[in-house]
């Protein structure tokens, strides 16, 4: 777990690694990266090109739906939007 500036959030927030993601969300990887593309969570790549993802857009991922209506396969309405991806400083 690391901190870092979320450019969406606008504040410092607990950023995860791909994997623990998957254990907090319970979901596969392809339906992380699902949310990436969509910007339906914020996340991060670091120089080393590993991806972090912000725990806040987790639970409320960039004002969209809770996810886990999407866990439990109902979709409660459609993320609108270009991807939003916390940049690096």
């Amino acid at each position: 777990m690391a901190v870092f500036h979320c450019d969406i959030c606008k504040r410092e927030t607990q950023h995860v690694p791909i994997y623990v993601a998957l254990t907090i969300t319970g979901v596969s990887r392809s339906t992380i990266y699902y949310w990436m593309e969509r910007g339906w969570v914020h996340w991060r790549e670091v120089p080393s090109s590993r991806r972090y993802i912000c725990t806040l857009s987790l639970s409320r991922p960039g004002g969209g739906p809770d996810l886990r209506a999407t866990w439990i396969g109902i979709r409660s309405q459609e993320c609108s939007g270009s991807v939003r991806r916390c940049s690096v400083q």
